[in-house]
């Protein structure tokens, strides 16, 4: 145990030391959300993957394996599916940044169709951001809870050193240190949990072989049900317009950069999924009877049984980084909707410095929100889906509209977005889901429909709409 905390608190302290040098280059607002628009290929591809490997595709994503076997990448399909839609259009969303000086999708919207567009999808994407940093929280402290066990620790107290740590670093750096740790974080779950990780647990059961033989036939069948394909769906809608996506394509050095950054970051996504599956399923043959409550936790109870001290730690230390990498992406992401695309929607805008300092209050403010929501939620995988069918349904049919139509119309995207959100509450909260179908399938398709009648029937003719003049 000691090995393990030495290990941990050297990681620590070196994301904390990151967060200090780089809190120096966050003078402006641009600096502090986009990196000053300077991130290179390299840095793109690991922030990329660092941004969507979390704690629900690494522990979540190892229990659901455990449970389901290979249908627990189902999934993920939609999410690999999306990101090489999103590749194909990242250069557009990183040109259309730097020459119309747009740095968010509420940004995007309110350049284009006004302030009450911007101010709804913005409540929207703030409430998704910090459900999803609460999500991350979640593991954070199961991680440190588990690690801590024998001096006592709770799950509450664990929770809120991990809020405590990712905060203090991502306040200071903003993007700059964000995209960085993701380097750092990257490497290290690549190495660890991506490769010795699955490579010596598979040698322990003895192959595939020996795993089909254990476990049966089908846990090798890739046989979803309604609800994982939900599940795909969700993800893919996420994805192709999730806001911390697009971020990363605005914070790009250029539309090359950020075309290049996202395809490797979907290699390295397919790869480490595949690998978090197989670690998860040589689990199920290893531990055939492990409690409902306990499924999140069987990569690091394979680790502790059969590698080395050293390889145990650094697994912690992966995962935590992990967890962080996706936190402190959340976190930014947060602060910048909650900063620029809400308070000074109501208010007056502030200078450069205020406008920092305001973005750091509203960090620490986030990061108190997604406690609360932690501490109502338990689970994972049920808590980041939660976090996402919202967004999926209300605000994803605008975004890529807004992107790519020129026939859309203010009225259009409004209606779409609170056509899509209200059913979506509607189908899960009082319909409870008919036929098992997810409410981000149900959300998305009426949000569609409507996006299309109402825009054809506010239909104006005019100047060029913005972004294709």
């Amino acid at each position: 145990m000691t090995l393990v905390l030495t290990v941990v608190g050297l990681y620590m302290a070196a994301m904390l030391a990151v967060g200090i040098i780089f809190s120096k280059k966050a003078s402006n607002a641009e600096e502090y959300y986009l990196s000053g628009r300077s991130l290179p290929t390299p840095v793109l591809m690991f922030t990329f993957a660092a941004t969507w490997i979390g704690a629900s595709s690494t522990m979540g994503k190892s229990g659901l394996a455990y449970v389901n076997g290979i249908s627990a990448i189902s999934p993920t399909i939609g999410s690999f599916i999306a990101f090489f839609i999103f590749t194909a259009f990242a250069g557009r969303i990183r040109r259309i940044g730097a020459e119309h000086n747009v740095s968010s999708i509420p940004d995007l919207f309110e350049k284009r169709f006004g302030k009450a567009t911007s101010l709804i999808a913005a409540l929207v994407i703030a409430w998704t951001m910090i459900c999803t940093t609460g999500t991350q929280l979640i593991a954070f402290s199961k991680v440190l809870e588990y690690m801590f066990s024998p001096y006592g620790i709770s799950y509450e107290q664990a929770l809120i050193i991990g809020m405590a740590i990712v905060v203090f670093y991502t306040m200071l750096s903003g993007m700059y240190g964000v995209a960085y740790t993701d380097v750092i974080q990257g490497v290290i779950l690549l190495v660890v949990i991506g490769l010795i990780v699955p490579v010596g647990v598979m040698g322990q059961v003895g192959g595939f072989a020996e795993l089909k033989l254990q476990l049966g036939r089908e846990y090798f069948e890739f046989s979803p049900d309604i609800s994982m394909l939900g599940y795909t769906f969700t993800s893919f809608l996420y994805f192709v317009a999730g806001p911390p996506y697009w971020q990363r394509a605005f914070a790009a050095k250029s539309s090359r950069s950020a075309t290049r950054g996202s395809l490797g970051g979907n290699i390295i996504i397919i790869f480490y999924t595949f690998a978090v599956v197989i670690t998860g399923i040589c689990a199920a043959c290893i531990y055939p009877s492990v409690s409902e409550s306990e499924t999140e936790m069987v990569l690091l109870m394979v680790t502790e049984m059969f590698f080395p001290p050293i390889v145990y730690a650094l697994t912690i230390a992966s995962i935590i980084s992990v967890i962080m990498s996706t936190t402190d992406s959340y976190l930014i992401l947060s602060a910048q909707t909650v900063t620029t695309d809400i308070i000074y929607k109501v208010t007056k805008q502030r200078s450069q410095k205020e406008t920092v300092i305001i973005s750091r209050i509203s960090v620490v403010a986030v990061g108190v929100f997604a406690v609360l929501y932690a501490l109502k939620m338990s689970n994972i995988f049920e808590a980041m889906m939660l976090s996402m069918t919202q967004f999926s349904a209300a605000v994803a049919v605008p975004a890529l509209a807004a992107l790519f139509s020129k026939k859309v119309t203010r009225e259009g995207m409004i209606s779409s977005m609170l056509s899509g959100l209200v059913s979506s509450i509607v189908w899960s909260g009082v319909l409870h889901n008919p036929w098992g179908i997810s409410e981000a399938i149900s959300g998305s398709v009426i949000s569609l429909a409507v996006i299309v009648l109402v825009s054809a029937c506010t239909q104006k003719k005019g100047k060029p709409a913005p972004y294709f003049g």
